[in-house]
């Protein structure tokens, strides 16, 4: 019993686990973000190149 209450093999695991799945999270966050700037500026970049050609 003892040598299992001194393995900490598991709890390093799940440490690194939970750093996993908050740093998904924030790059989930951010690529969301991201999507909607990208797409407004290729957008305003088709907008300006359809008024440049009509």
């Amino acid at each position: 019993m003892k040598r299992l209450a001194g393995d900490e093999r598991g709890a390093t695991a799940i440490e690194y686990a939970l750093l996993v799945a908050i740093l998904g999270i924030g790059v989930i966050t951010a690529a969301s973000g991201l999507k909607n700037q990208i797409y407004n500026t290729l957008n305003g970049i088709a907008n300006a190149m359809d008024n440049t050609a009509g």
